[in-house]
C-alpha cells in the first residue's frame, strides 16, 4: 500500500535499487519531494472520477454547456452533470469531483428544489 513501507529521499539522488518511484507533493511548492516505494510490495491506486470539461477552450461556455457546434468537440456538459447525480444517487459508494463551478453553477440553477436537495444530500454525505 502507498504510504507503507515509503523512503523520501533528495530530489538529486538516484532511485533505489528495488524501489519505484512514486510521486508525492505536499500543499506548498517548498514540501515538494520525492517518494519511492518498494517495488515488491503491493500498491494501492486510487483512481478519483472527476470533470475535465475547459471553460471556453474550443467553444463558448453555453456552446459546451448545452451541447453546440458537436463538429467542434462532442460533449454536452449539462446533460453530463445530471448523468453523474443521477449515477451518484443509485450508489452512495460512487464519488465524483466537480472541477469546473462556472458549468456546475449553470447546471444547479437549472434544476428544481428536489434536484437541489438530492445533490446537497450528496455533498454532505461526502
Amino acid at each position: 500500500m502507498v504510504g507503507q513501507h515509503q523512503l523520501a529521499v533528495n530530489a538529486e539522488r538516484d532511485i533505489p535499487h528495488g524501489y519505484d518511484y512514486v510521486q508525492h507533493h505536499e500543499h506548498l511548492p517548498s514540501q515538494k519531494k520525492r517518494v519511492y516505494q518498494s517495488a515488491d510490495k503491493p500498491k494501492t491506486v486510487h483512481v478519483v472520477p472527476h470533470s475535465h470539461d475547459d471553460v471556453g477552450w474550443l467553444k463558448t461556455v453555453d456552446q459546451y454547456f448545452y451541447g453546440d457546434r458537436q463538429d467542434i468537440q462532442r460533449t454536452m456538459v449539462g446533460v453530463e452533470l445530471t448523468s453523474v447525480i443521477d449515477s451518484l444517487l443509485e450508489d452512495p459508494r460512487r464519488k465524483f469531483l466537480e472541477v469546473e463551478m462556472k458549468f456546475f453553477k449553470m447546471w444547479w440553477d437549472e434544476q428544481d428544489e428536489d434536484m437541489k436537495a438530492k445533490t446537497r444530500g450528496l455533498v454532505k454525505n461526502g
